[in-house]
């Protein structure tokens, strides 16, 4: 699987209409303008799940993530971010070399596991590894985060993660439908299946995605995306709201 930074795909859906506009890239800043994140809203069709592990010590969902499986687990819904060891402005192909540099930070000075975090009070912090859940960029959302057991492994983890990502989609599409927040629709469903979930505080995601790209960038790394993902989930012909 081919993996791009996630500003790559911000901006190739920017740059759309507008020639050699290279903003994302050369100023994350950019993201933050309102007509970008309403452009942004109405072109991607689907929902964030930023996946924090550590490499080593979630070593079963780093594997899960470099298999040839996983893109196509995500399905046509669901944008899957997480973070790699160096910069992906250039595709990079996913796999364990891209985990070489942070490979031995500890647990607690991991950039993945410092930006999920910092959504969480300090003297309450999340279960790691996990899955955030977020829909939206333009206005306030509440995310919904799903921890996981380390001690899922192989095809047990696999299915499992699978299974999360329709629940997602289908927590999606009854939203849309509905015309309701994706929260408590998502929630609803994780409880059914008897998933264990937190749900956050609303937040401005696209100021939390902001900060958390540069604070990746700072220590060398990126956060990415499957460039599989952008066609499912970017489309003028979709008459669906995002």
């Amino acid at each position: 699987m081919l993996v791009t930074s996630i500003t790559n795909i911000f901006e190739s859906i920017i740059n759309e209409d507008q020639k050699n506009f290279t903003g994302f890239v050369e100023n994350p800043k950019e993201l933050l303008k309102e007509e970008n994140l309403v452009r942004l809203d109405q072109s991607i069709k689907g929902v964030f799940c930023f996946l924090a592990f550590h490499p080593r010590h979630d070593q079963a969902l780093f594997d899960y993530v470099c298999s040839p499986i996983f893109s196509s687990d995500t399905g046509s819904h669901v944008l899957a971010l997480f973070t790699i060891e160096e910069s992906a402005i250039t595709p990079q192909v996913m796999g364990k070399n891209l985990a070489n540099s942070w490979i031995s930070v500890e647990e607690s000075n991991y950039p993945a596991y410092e930006i999920v975090g910092q959504l969480f009070p300090s003297d309450q912090p999340p279960p790691l590894p996990g899955v955030l859940i977020v829909h939206r960029l333009s206005e306030p959302t509440e995310p919904v985060y799903v921890p996981l057991n380390r001690d899922m492994k192989g095809d047990v983890l696999a299915s499992f993660m699978r299974s999360l990502f329709l629940y997602v989609d289908e927590g999606y599409r009854t939203s849309i439908k509905e015309s309701v927040a994706l929260a408590p629709r998502l929630g609803a469903i994780l409880a059914r299946e008897n998933i264990s979930y937190m749900r956050i505080s609303p937040l401005s995601f696209s100021e939390w995605l902001f900060k958390s790209i540069s604070f990746v960038k700072k220590h060398g790394g990126d956060i990415v995306t499957g460039i599989k993902l952008l066609g499912g989930l970017s489309s003028k012909k979709e008459k669906d709201k995002s």
